[in-house]
């Protein structure tokens, strides 16, 4: 019994020990074979890396145009006072909390801000056009679209969003996917943690095209965001803007009345008479002080209003000339290397399995023959 279970015991660790000894013993074997077809492995390297270092070489430069600026909101700053008055008469501030900036680089990269800068006119290499010709040409989409017979030689002939019809809707989508997509993106959006600082980066294949979409960019994200930030406090003045002009009006309509009746009667009435006469100064009276209690609405609104919306304070704008980016020659030979000397391994090693398996079908079929 003892000497049974001393062997169960032991047969685990002898299996590994033996499954370890095989693995080092193929490790051994491979390095053999490709020592053995050294000819083939470098063949395969060359090829491979070779072929890279021209794809490094012939991919056209990037020119990195960044713009920096910072976003301050003081909405919150000594105006709780001011927010606490106008939640009395059911008028809100508007303040939609701290400042988001993963909110304001999402928006950047938005379709709704990338087909606004798209549609802005700039001239590039002494030609005047929509940004987004500008990148069907520079990004040669016209062959990338040979195929479809729909946006085969397209260009955009007007910037008016709502009147695009299925072509222009279906040629504005693929420009914005191939803007932000993962690995075609030439604009892009971030932030500094530590300072707050925001950033847009446009990395297109031209100095001027590059420069020119940044601007854009912050040009439209900056109106979207002030717009959106400051709408319920700007729906908030035109409130208190009608209703001002609206007790305006009747009060004045009502000064109006009590002076023609009394130029009228030159003050000759009965008490009797008079009666209507008072309840019209009363009237006037109370109009008098829900007009002036409008105004102070209105300017604590507008106080609010003004110190409410943010501001885009731009830090530094791309300059050029720009100095251009090429492809990595490192990156690219050390990916070749990595690619081929695996494809190499694979074709040997599977030609050697191949060849272990039809010897031992031979041997097989000799056996039992």
């Amino acid at each position: 019994m003892n000497e049974e279970t001393t062997k169960r015991q032991d047969s685990p660790e002898e299996e590994q020990e033996m499954t370890l000894r095989d693995l080092v013993a193929k490790v051994i074997d491979m390095y053999r074979m490709l020592r053995a077809q050294w000819k083939l492995v470098l063949l395969s390297v060359s090829l491979f890396s070779g072929t890279f270092l021209l794809i490094a070489l012939l991919t056209p430069p990037k020119y990195p145009a960044q713009l920096t600026f910072m976003v301050r909101e003081d909405s919150k700053n000594g105006l709780s006072g001011v927010a606490n008055l106008l939640g009395q008469f059911g008028f809100g501030s508007g303040n939609s909390g701290d400042l988001n900036l993963d909110k304001i680089t999402e928006l950047a990269k938005s379709r709704h801000i990338l087909q606004a800068a798209l549609f802005d006119s700039a001239t590039i290499q002494e030609k005047s056009d929509y940004l987004a010709n500008h990148i069907i040409e520079t990004y040669n989409f016209h062959r990338k679209w040979s195929d479809d017979k729909l946006l085969r030689d397209f260009r955009f002939v007007h910037g008016n969003v709502e009147q695009f019809d299925r072509k222009e809707n279906k040629a504005l989508k693929h420009l914005h996917q191939y803007m932000v997509g993962e690995k075609t993106a030439f604009v892009k959006a971030g932030y500094s943690k530590q300072t707050s600082i925001l950033n847009i980066t446009a990395y297109a294949r031209r100095e001027d095209l590059s420069i020119a979409l940044v601007e854009s960019l912050y040009r439209h994200l900056s109106q979207f965001y002030i717009e959106q930030s400051t709408a319920q406090s700007r729906q908030t003045v035109r409130n208190l803007e009608l209703r001002r002009d609206s007790i305006r009006a009747v009060l004045t309509t009502a000064e109006t009345t009590l002076a023609r009746t009394e130029d009228r009667t030159l003050g000759l009435l009965l008490k009797e008479d008079k009666v209507p006469q008072k309840r019209l100064g009363t009237d006037i009276q109370i109009l008098n002080l829900m007009y002036a209690e409008a105004i102070k609405n209105l300017e604590t609104a507008s106080f609010l209003l003004k110190n409410a919306t943010p501001v885009f304070m731009e830090i530094d704008r791309p300059l050029a000339p720009i100095k251009p980016v090429n492809a990595s020659k490192k990156v690219a030979l050390a990916l070749g290397l990595g690619i081929g000397l695996l494809i190499a391994i694979i074709y040997i090693v599977g030609m050697q399995m191949f060849k272990n398996v039809d010897i031992k079908s031979r041997d097989e079929k000799s056996e039992t023959s």
